[in-house]
């Protein structure tokens, strides 16, 4: 860090130091001053009192600024304790006692209700109530008997006093640190105009109404249940507004209240001070708390459904999306079944163009075979070269065509084998038709692959080549005979001449010794019976 972020971190430093200085003496004086005014209502010797607003100051102030101020009640509390009778040790204990309870009870508060200051829930303002309590009896234990050490009281007072202690501290902290709590903590919203007259004519009626309840009403004419009659104001106000005008009307129905109470009038001014002021810190207390748990279950059930309305909202944002994704998906998915169809027509089409185009090839049997070699499809050149059906070949296995001697030799398997290892097959050779008669036919098989180049099946081209072989054979006899008459020709020209030249003489042909001749010699023997096999032959291959 350089010598400058230094200067400037020291300075943030004692700034923070003097801020929280300031803070906790402001503090001090604040409960002084409140303290100085209740103990006009203390009871003998002096330290008891049942209005005690400094337990709700000090309780607040480390509810909502964090402990670290607690210095600032034990300053408060040690010097208002010092000017009743001027004893060091005994305003050292009592400061003590109600700097614990501060403490220990905003701990409590926020460790078992989570509250900063604002209830969210009638739950939250009980458990408040119950802790503030609690807390309020480490004030009254510590203080009573701190002066019960000090000076000696008799068993009657010091309950009192610490019955009147322990209810002083448990009213204020009820009473005062939700006031405080409200203002300090929470939006603040303007009212509109009607919402304004609302407030005033609330305040107004309430007023009123408690000036005349306590008073105009004399103490011997009121009664207890007439307090009461307030109640309904702080459910309007509940109902109506939130915890800040709440506790804002209990709090000028108490000080209104305490007034006339001191003075002895309305209904709680019989009896002594300071038992009228016991039955009034417990009515305002009733009053404070029935308003507080109105308002947290009416604010509780206006955020749930403000929830509810947002979670409805969403959900129909939800739908209108759903509906929106639903009905693009809906036309999407209208346009891929379009699509489809087209495709599936496209297809049909092709498939009934191959179908024409394969049915209209009359002289090649064609057939798509699985790939164990049983038939799968059937034209209608295959019904007429192999006399079956296509019925009667669907699911059957090809080699039904083949000869017994093909069968013994597995040849029918063999061409699967080398169709599917070379991806073609061909050969010629003797097939047999349903009526048992066989046909010389060439035979290709091809085999067909998928995507992944796997052998899904065979297609099987077959053509009959009966026809063809006996013109074959034909034309080979022809052409065999054709080379012996030739031959023949060739011979009896050279014979002719070789007679022409050994007769001078012209004689009259001796036909009875040239068949002779031509009886006895062999060359023409064994070329007239070459004939005689060639004939046959041809006749057999055809």
């Amino acid at each position: 860090m350089s010598p400058a972020e230094h200067k400037v971190a020291e300075r943030m430093s004692l700034s923070r130091t003097g801020i929280h200085a300031a803070q906790m003496l402001l503090l001090a004086a604040v409960y002084f001053v409140a303290a100085k005014l209740s103990l006009v209502f203390a009871i003998p010797p002096g330290y008891a009192t049942a209005i005690w607003p400094p337990s709700g100051i000090a309780l607040a102030a480390i509810l909502l600024w964090g402990t670290r101020l607690w210095p600032g009640v034990w300053l408060g509390a040690a010097f208002i304790n010092f000017t009743i009778e001027g004893s060091p040790l005994l305003a050292v204990l009592i400061a003590t006692g109600n700097t614990l309870e501060a403490a220990v009870g905003a701990v409590l508060i926020r460790r078992y209700t989570g509250m900063r200051g604002y209830f969210d829930t009638g739950d939250a303002v009980i458990k408040f109530a119950g802790l503030a309590a609690l807390s309020a009896t480490i004030a009254a234990a510590i203080g009573v008997s701190s002066i019960s050490l000090l000076k000696p009281l008799p068993w009657s007072e010091f309950v009192v006093n610490a019955w009147t202690w322990w209810q002083g501290d448990a009213s204020g902290m009820i009473i005062v640190t939700p006031l405080i709590a409200s203002w300090y903590v929470g939006a603040w919203r303007r009212w509109s105009l009607p919402k304004a007259i609302e407030a005033g004519s609330l305040a107004s009626a309430l007023a009123l109404t408690t000036f005349i309840i306590f008073g105009s009403v004399p103490g011997e004419a009121s009664s207890l249940p007439l307090a009461f009659i307030t109640l309904p104001f702080v459910i309007w106000a509940a109902i109506r507004f939130r915890q800040r005008e709440v506790t804002t009307m209990s709090a000028l129905v108490c000080a209104i209240a305490t007034w006339y109470t001191i003075q002895g009038r309305g209904p709680f001014g019989l009896g002594s001070s300071n038992a009228a002021l016991l039955f009034l810190v417990a009515y305002t207390s009733t009053l404070v708390l029935t308003g507080l748990v109105l308002s947290a279950v009416i604010g509780e059930r206006a955020r749930a459904i403000a929830e509810l309305r947002k979670v409805n909202e969403e959900l129909e944002q939800r739908v209108e999306e759903r509906t929106l994704e639903l009905a693009v998906s809906n036309q999407t998915l209208r346009a891929e079944l379009a699509e489809h169809g087209r495709q599936e027509e496209i297809l049909r089409q092709s498939e009934e163009r191959f179908r024409l185009l394969v049915d209209g090839v009359k002289d090649y049997a064609i057939f798509m075979l699985d790939g164990k070699g049983k038939v799968a499809s059937w034209n209608t050149a295959a019904e007429t070269i192999y006399g079956y059906t296509e019925a009667e070949m669907t699911g059957e296995h090809f080699s039904r065509f083949y000869t017994p001697e093909d069968l013994a030799r597995n040849w029918p398997e063999h061409e699967l084998v080398v169709a599917r290892a070379e991806g073609r097959f061909e050969d010629e050779g003797w097939r047999v038709r349903k009526d048992g008669s066989r046909f010389w036919a060439s035979v290709i098989i091809a085999a067909l692959y998928d995507n992944e180049n796997r052998v899904r099946g065979f297609a099987k081209v077959t053509r009959d080549l009966t026809a063809r072989r006996r013109i074959e054979a034909l034309q080979e006899s022809e052409r065999q005979m054709n080379e012996f008459l030739a031959m023949l020709r060739h011979r009896k020209a050279d014979q002719a001449s070789c007679a022409h030249r050994r007769r001078p003489a012209r004689r009259q042909p001796d036909h009875s010794r040239q068949d002779r001749a031509e009886e006895g010699n062999p060359r023409r023997e064994r070329s007239s019976r070459a004939h005689a096999r060639i004939l046959p032959a041809a006749d057999r291959r055809a």
